[in-house]
């Protein structure tokens, strides 16, 4: 049972994930090679050979086409007002941010290569036993759900109030990336404590954010402090109910 959740739930990442990831019109080869990768990690390990190609090629080939059918609403949607500026600010948020992204990606793939070359041959068979793994395999899909495609439920439920705090005069070119960079950490941390069975821990992790936000909301327009508590409660809301779906995956009790 633990092996078919290991693969829809990797399944879900592989395809979903790339979708919420900034900069949705550039760097589509990016995202395909993500899907294509994680789809590996997530198939071939809980199936046999032949049905686990056939199924990783199926899986690529809709996360390419769901790519694909992104990239072409986002162009339409660049053509209305009021979404032509929440575009832009995401493209120009990854354009800012993207090296980080890449240095930090490619010192997470250089790290088995070099335990390999520096622990030898044991240290590619742990390498082999943690890839297959499938609670391993579950938390890590988990956790990029909750992360990264958490941040698309986060942004829907936001929309509107940061429509309506760019009407007011509010500086969106600030807030919404601070925003961002916040609620990647906090649902990471809220994750990792719920899921772990500490959910009180979760709360202090909480409570941390609102005591670092809440003081500046005076130094905003009105509407600012309804636009982070809506953020806070959608991203930790997202956040807990993937951690407990990840331990009732696992056997666990949900807390």
């Amino acid at each position: 049972m633990i092996d078919v959740v290991r693969l829809w739930l990797g399944i879900l990442v592989a395809v979903a994930v790339p979708l919420g990831l900034p900069a949705r019109r550039t760097n589509t080869a990016v995202r395909c090679v993500f899907t294509a990768t994680y789809a590996a990690y997530a198939i071939f390990p809980a199936l046999p050979l032949g049905k686990a190609l056939i199924t990783w090629l199926s899986v690529v080939g809709i996360g390419v086409a769901a790519q694909i059918t992104v990239r072409r609403r986002t162009t339409a949607a660049d053509k209305t007002l009021d979404r032509d500026d929440l575009a832009r600010l995401a493209h120009r948020i990854w354009q800012a941010h993207r090296h980080v992204v890449y240095a930090l990606a490619g010192l997470l793939t250089l790290l088995p290569v070099v335990a390999a070359v520096h622990f030898g041959r044991r240290s590619l068979e742990v390498l082999g036993r943690v890839l297959a793994d499938d609670r391993v395999a579950i938390v890590v899909s988990g956790l990029l759900l909750a992360v990264f495609t958490g941040g698309d439920f986060v942004a829907t439920a936001v929309r509107p109030l940061i429509r309506r705090l760019a009407e007011r005069g509010a500086d969106i070119h600030q807030i919404v990336p601070t925003s961002a960079y916040i609620g990647w950490i906090e649902r990471t941390l809220v994750f990792t404590f719920v899921a772990g069975g500490h959910p009180e821990a979760a709360a202090l992790a909480v409570a941390a954010k609102s005591l670092t936000r809440l003081p500046n909301v005076d130094q905003h327009p009105a509407g600012f402090g309804e636009y982070v508590l809506v953020g806070t409660l959608s991203s930790l809301l997202v956040a807990a109910l993937t951690a407990v779906v990840v331990r009732l995956a696992l056997g666990l009790s949900p807390v």
